[in-house]
């Protein structure tokens, strides 16, 4: 069970990878805040003024995640040009055991971001 467990919950974590994910505004009363008031009390004005606590929405970073997937394509299509091409005879077999895990990832990184 804890294998099953550990392999089922480390493919979900792998395909978990956006940028900023869990980021939020960080007030009075939560961990982060009693650290910076206890660590660094002279600190806490930068803190609390700072963007990511000011900005009730959240810090936004579509942009950056667009251009993310978009490398990841470029990527999986490189991959697969690697992959099929006459090339791959040339290729050591544990290379393309790589190749083919890294074209499988990406494919399920692309899945979980647009869905």
């Amino acid at each position: 069970m804890n294998i099953y467990k550990s392999s089922l919950y480390g493919m979900i974590q792998l395909t978990k990878n956006e940028i900023g994910q869990g980021l939020s505004a960080y007030q009075k009363g939560s961990a982060p805040y009693g650290q910076v008031y206890w660590r660094f009390n002279d600190e806490i004005n930068d803190y609390t003024n700072s963007r990511q606590n000011r900005w009730q929405g959240g810090l936004n970073f579509s942009l950056l995640n667009d251009i993310h997937n978009f490398l990841l394509i470029i990527c999986l299509f490189l991959l697969c040009i690697c992959m099929f091409s006459p090339l791959r005879n040339s290729v050591d077999q544990k290379m393309c055991i790589v190749l083919n895990l890294s074209i499988l990832f990406i494919v399920l990184l692309n899945i979980r971001f647009h869905t």
